[in-house]
Formats: C-alpha cells, structure tokens, sequence
C-alpha cells in the first residue's frame, strides 16, 4: 500500500529549530491509541464537543455550523462523496478535526481507492482536511451518531444563548454588546459626518503590552502569548541559537499560555515553538517583542528579547512636564522628517546605532530649527534596504540600530535638548510572508483579514484581536518609549471612504484618539488620508475622528503643480487657483500640516528639485523656485509643517535609490559640490527663525492671516498673518507676506490695505532673493511706502525680485 507523507513542515521542527537542537514532542495529538481515543463506542467524550463549543464566538457563526451538520446528517445515508466534501469543508476547523478524529478511533471511515493510493488513518488524524478534500474517504450511515451528538450540543447552546439574551433585554439595565456587534449597529448615512461609535471600554483600554510578551520582575521572568486555536506551545530560550531550552507553557480559559521562569533574566533571547491547530508546528517570534535581535550567524533570522522596562532611568521628566501643560496646537510645529536607519552613515557606508545618531541628530536640529523629528522605517521590518512599511512587529523599534534601551536614550537625548519625536505608525496592514510575523499564529488569522496592494496583509478591525493589539501598540510607543506623537499611516485604508464608511475603522480611531488625548497631554495624533474623510480633525463628541491635524497632500499636490507649470502658465487662471483657492478655504478646511513627505521623492523624477521648477529653467531659477517654494510652505497658514531629509539642500538624487546602494540616503556631498546647495539650507535654516520667533505664524494656526492680494496677472499672492493684538508685542506683532511667482521683478507694486488694516511701520526682515541664499542680491531694493493707491486707498508700495518671497514685519 502506498503511504502519503504529511506535508513537511508538519514534522519538521524548522530551520532555527534545527538550529539549537530541538526534539519535537507530538504527544497524544498526534497519536490514535492514545488514552481519550481507542473506544469502540460511537460517541464523542464531553472534552472534545468543549473543544468545539469553544472554538465559536458568536451566535452567528454557531448557528452556520448547525446548518452544516444538520445538511451532514440529511445527506449521509446517500454515501454522496462530492456533497458529504462540501457540507464537512463548510465546518470550522476544530469541528472537522474532532469529527474526522472521532470517526477512525470507532473505525466509521470506509477506505476506498483513488488512483491506487490509499490514506493511512494516522494522516487523517494529522490532516482532517484530508477527509473534506478527497472522495476516498466517505462516512458510512453509522457515523450520522457522532453527526447529531455535535448537532445536538450547538442547538443546546443556541438555545440557552437565545434564553440568556432575551432574559437581559428584560432587565433595565442595559448591557454593552460585544465588540464586533456595537460597531457592526452604527451605521453611518453615506456623504455625512460618522456618529461616535460606543465600543465596550474593556476592548481597549487595558494596557494589552503589560500582560503580553515577556514581563520581567524580581528575578522572575513570565511569559505569555495569545494563540487561542493552538493546540501546544513551548518556551524556547535561545540565546542567539548557540543552545536551546524548552519550558512547556499551560494554557488559559482565555486562550493565552503562559510559563514562568527564573532561567530568563533581561537580555535573554527566546523563540515560541508552536504546534497550531492543523498540525504545522513552527518557531515564532513573540507578537509582543519589545526589543529584537539578528542571530550572529545569519541574518535573516530574528529572536525576541527579555526586556526590563524599568533598567532606563529617564531624564526628561521637566520635558513631559511641560508638554502635559501646553495646547501642541498653538505653538510652532516644524518636523524634520526621516528614515531614521538611512539619514547618516559612517565613513566606510556602515549604519549608525540609536546612542551614535542621538548628538549628530540633535545638533542638525538645532542648528536648522527644527521642533521635531518624525521617524519612518523605525518599526521593526524584515529587509534591511525597505522603506520600512512592511511592518512584522508592532512594538520593538528596528533591531539594527540597536536595543529598545538603546532607542529609549534617543529620545531622551532629543527631550532633553527641546526637540519632540514623532513615531509613523503603521495600523493598516502587515508583513506575513516570514516567520518573523504574527501571521497565522496558531494556524488561524487573528488580525487580518484580506491581501493588500503592497505585498501585506491588511488589519481587520472587525477583529477584537486586531483592535486590542494595536491599541496596546500605541499606548506602548506613548507610555514606555515616551514619544511625543504618531503619524498614522494609510488611514483611509481603515476608515474608508467618504460614501462607504468602515464602521469598525472608525470605532478604533475614534477611541484611541480619545485614549491618547486623555492619558498622554499634549501628545498629537496626526493623519496621513488622501480620501477626504469628513471631520477628520474634530472632536469625537461633534462627530469627528478626533485626530489633531492631517497631512496636507492636496496642497503639496496642487503646489508642485502649479511650480512644475512654467512662467506663462502659472498665470492661467487653472493654474493660478492652484495657490488661491488653497488660501480661500483654509479657515473653513481640516487642520493640516503642509508637507512634502519621502512619498513624493522615492525616484529621481519626483525629488522636489525636479519637481518644483520648469524642465527647460536653468539651475539659477531651479533654485529661485526652491526658495520660493520653501517660503510658501513654512509662511503660509497653516497648523505646521514638515520638510523630508535631503530636501532642505536641493538634493538630486532620489533618497529611496541613495537607500539601495547603501549610502546615506541624503545626499550631504552636495554641499561641498555646489555652492547652491549650501545657500537653500541657510535660506531654509533663516526661514525656521523667522517661523518659531514670531507667534503670529503659529499661535492662530490657519485662522491667523488676511488676504491682502491675488493678482493672477501679475503672479503675485499676498496676504497678512496675526491680528496685530495679544499679550505680548511679540505676540501682537504681525507679518506681510508676499510671494512673487513670476519671472518679472516690480520695482513699485501697490498693496492695498483695508479700512480695518494699519499699520504703523514696517520692517523688511526676509528676502529669498538675497546673494546669501543664492539669489542675484540687491538689484531690486524691497521696500514698502505707506502711499495713496489710484482708487484712493490706503496701499504700502513695494519693491519685490522675480520669482522671490518678501517678509515684511512691522514694526512700533
């Protein structure tokens, strides 16, 4: 007789497993004779219709089940090999293993033949799918008993879950519904704002990192991971694959398993052994790894690590101090954003740990003026040369840089010198392609749900697990690693449009949003959405998501429009809309950050050198525009803003291909090539002062400014920031901005003022067009004159360089 051997990687321990030496212990699961199986008799013991009961979550999918074995029961007398197939592959998982167990232990399966091949009963009972899958295997009229014992105990569950709800839907006091189900009953009429969806506080708001993952104290360290459908799990202390010990862990009413040893002080590595409920018996790191190591002998493999949260002692107390005290939205806002593995390398190309980047970082920061630093690629992803969106753990910074302890002087260092750190999250999808993730865990997908466009698999926040999980996620980057902010990623992918609203996305988001705001003051959640979610920005309780600001993509979109378009046509009107109709509705608009991100310099074409500035200008205008283009970004009204690495110096090349060759993906060389170079860096350096010294840029956000002109003919947009009132003159200060887009300089240009615009005097204080910036200097002295305009208006004269931006201050 023919035997077919079980698929591989149910035997084999696996290649780390191989590793440390490893011996698999199957047990009684995998063995027939074993003490609950052997009987004769047809009946299922009480331990395995538990298991199946247990294995079902809700009513609705109880009452599926009893369909399919009440469909088993109609069409086993008639030995019908395809319907018998189809009604047992509808079954879950736990069902179709126990029954297929039951049915060879009371000898029930008549062996046929398929193609002279015969399946052994130790393969069924290792692969019940064998049994739904092939017509060699069908159960005779007998088996129907074991059929009806199942059917028997899901209808006399229903039945006492149907008496149970209808007993509290008689008390006045009501009782929240389970997750999925609260979520699943708002519904959200399409083209108006989302309602607050209620969502059980128990869902969320429990801290999931401090009783996941491995928890070290007094000496002790205990480890617990949540896999629900395994049916065993071990504890592998690795220590870098040189040895191994197994520690087998017991299993919780909740379905989390869970080992204490003595044996695992902080620093340990360790690995999860998993035998899932189809058989497969794999290596896993822990989902709630908290710091993550590379072996030392090949680098695609990855241990987790026993972390002690408490061994760093933090010194930026007066910082959160005062963070917590202050609205983040009415103070100055400039991000410096960057990947944080690829922003600086060593002399000989190597990468910089988190301690080695902390004072050349701080020091670019302060010397630039930036506020903050938002990092990407720093959640933990499996390629060194990725952007770092594939995400494969959710809390451990990126294990290249060095340890979590390691990360934690980072951020210490960049508090304690006034600079806040902003963290891109990625709560959409993950990676599920290596044993590295959390990917079909215990054999089944507690997180995702279907495939995404970047080769991930996308979070399915219908599931409670998901929702938990990522939750925890945050909390964790807010509470242990005392960031200051996140930037959420692909969230329309959550939420989902404007017309067809994710119910469950929107629940998630808006408790967060009001989880964060509540346990960690001061700290900003900011959206990354490119569908026009409504109220995006607004509080939960008016009906918004609750996010404090969103990336400005449409005005990063229509600006490097209108600056690609060359002189003649910027002064279309559809082009010249491109700028004003930004400046008409941005007191109306969401609360946004005007940013150029790494999404938009991944290729040479689309670095903001080449894309802000007319194919056939020479490198003089290029650069003209770049200043240009920077003035507009940080002076215009808006909540902030957020410059790329590698753009504040005009680079070239893209940062994405500096990535793949292994360089430093900003280009620092060019420099030291051109002259140019250096002067757009100290033109944006002078335009950071001029932003965080003058709180009428910031301190109103996109409320705080008056159009003064729009004058498409000429390609001139003008207009006033700050009220002229507020407590101090600083404060009651304000500004006139004016940009000339064009390629023709005027020497007397007339700015009217309305009835309720005096000034008293005014002070030039910036010009882009100066020979310190790279400009042609002073050819075109700007100036302003109170004078009568030809309508007989009050109007300030002005002088202004092509293709420049003025900034006038006035002045007691």
């Amino acid at each position: 007789m023919l035997r077919l051997d079980p698929p591989f990687h149910q035997h084999s321990p696996g290649k780390a497993a191989q590793i440390i030496g490893m011996k698999k212990n199957h047990g009684m699961n995998g063995d027939p004779h074993s003490a609950d199986g052997g009987r004769k008799k047809v009946v299922l013991s009480q331990a395995a219709q538990a298991k199946c009961q247990k294995s079902i979550t809700n009513s609705s999918q109880l009452e599926s089940v009893r369909k399919s074995l009440k469909r088993m029961i109609e069409i086993l007398p008639s030995s019908n090999d395809a319907k018998i197939k189809r009604a047992f592959t509808r079954l879950p998982e736990e069902y179709r293993r126990i029954l297929s167990r039951a049915v060879w232990q009371n000898d029930l399966l008549q062996k046929k033949k398929v193609s002279g091949i015969h399946y052994g009963k130790e393969q069924i009972v290792k692969n019940p799918s064998i049994l739904g899958k092939t017509a060699a295997c069908v159960i005779d009229a007998r088996g129907g008993s074991l059929v009806k014992q199942l059917l028997h105990s899901v209808e006399n569950r229903l039945s006492n879950e149907r008496a149970a709800n209808k007993n509290r839907s008689s008390q006045k006091t009501a009782v929240p519904l389970p997750r999925k189900a609260a979520v699943e009953a708002v519904k959200t009429s399409p083209k108006e704002s989302p309602h607050v969806h209620e969502v059980p506080h128990s869902s969320f708001n429990d801290y999931l990192y401090k009783t996941r993952g491995a928890s070290y104290k007094e000496g002790s360290t205990t480890f617990r991971v949540y896999a629900p459908n395994a049916q065993s799990v071990s504890l592998i202390l690795t220590n870098h694959g040189k040895k191994g010990k197994s520690l087998g862990m017991a299993k919780g009413e909740d379905g989390t398993w869970e080992v204490r040893t003595k044996k695992a002080p902080p620093g340990t590595t360790y690995l999860y052994d998993v035998q899932d409920c189809n058989g497969g018996q794999k290596l896993r790191i822990d989902p709630f790894s908290y710091s993550l190591k590379p072996s030392l002998n090949k680098s695609s493999e990855v241990y987790s690590v026993v972390v002690d949260h408490t061994a760093y002692q933090w010194n930026d107390a007066e910082w959160l101090h005062n963070r917590s005290k202050e609205n983040p939205l009415k103070k100055p806002l400039s991000i410096y954003e960057m990947q944080i593995k690829s922003w600086l390398k060593s002399q000989n190309n190597k990468t910089l740990s988190y301690r080695e980047l902390a004072q050349p970082l701080i020091a670019y920061c302060k010397k630039m003026g930036f506020t903050h630093v938002e990092f990407y690629g720093l959640m933990e992803h499996i390629h060194q040369t990725a952007r770092g969106y594939q995400v494969s753990n959710f809390f451990a910074p990126y294990r290249r840089l060095g340890s979590v302890e390691d990360f934690k002087y980072l951020v210490d260092q960049m508090h304690q010198n006034g600079i806040g750190v902003i963290l891109d999250w990625i709560p959409a999808h993950y990676h599920h392609r290596h044993f590295e993730t959390m990917y079909n865990f215990d054999g089944t997908d507690l997180f995702g749900s279907d495939p995404s466009n970047w080769g991930t698999m996308h979070l399915d926040y219908s599931k409670e697990e998901a929702c938990r999980l990522m939750h925890a996620s945050a909390h964790y980057w807010f509470k242990e690693l005392h960031l200051d902010g996140l930037r959420v990623d692909a969230v329309s992918r959550v939420l989902g449009k404007r017309d067809k609203q994710k119910p469950c996305g929107v629940a998630f988001f808006q408790k967060l949003n009001q989880e964060v705001h509540k346990a960690y003051p001061g700290a900003l959640m900011i959206a990354e959405e490119t569908d026009g979610f409504p109220k995006l920005t607004k509080p939960v309780k008016e009906g918004g998501i609750g996010f404090d600001l969103k990336w400005g993509i449409g005005w990063s979109i229509n600006s490097k429009r209108f600056f690609r378009s060359s002189y003649d046509q910027r002064l279309d009107e559809a082009q010249f809309k491109k700028i004003t109709d930004f400046l008409h509705h941005i007191k109306h608009s969401e609360k946004i950050i005007l940013s150029h991100s790494h999404d938009d310099s991944e290729k040479v074409s689309n670095t903001l050198m080449h894309m802000v500035s007319h194919p056939n200008t020479s490198d003089m205008q290029k650069f003209s525009d770049l200043r240009n283009f920077f003035a507009w970004q940080v002076l215009a009204p808006s909540r902030g803003h957020l410059i790329h690495m590698g753009d504040e110096l005009g680079q070239c090349q893209s940062w994405f291909e500096r990535l793949e060759k292994n360089q430093s993906a900003v280009e620092w060389e060019a420099l030291k090539n051109s002259p140019l170079h250096e002067s757009l860096q100290r033109c944006v350096k002078d335009l950071e002062w001029i932003y965080r010294t003058n709180a009428s840029l910031w301190k109103s956000g996109e409320q705080g400014f008056q159009m003064m002109a729009a004058d498409r003919k000429k390609g001139i947009v003008a207009y006033q920031r700050g009220s002229g009132t507020g407590p101090s003159e600083k404060e009651a200060s304000r500004l006139i901005i004016v940009h000339n887009f064009s390629d023709k300089e005027y020497a007397a240009y007339d700015l009217p003022l309305s009835s309720g615009m005096k000034f008293k005097n005014l002070k030039r204080i910036f010009n882009s067009n100066s020979a310190k910036y790279g400009g042609r200097g002073e050819a075109v002295e700007p100036k302003a004159d109170f004078v009568r305009s030809k309508a007989k208006t009050q109007a300030v004269r002005i002088s202004i360089p092509a293709l420049s931006t003025i900034v006038f201050q006035e002045t007691s």
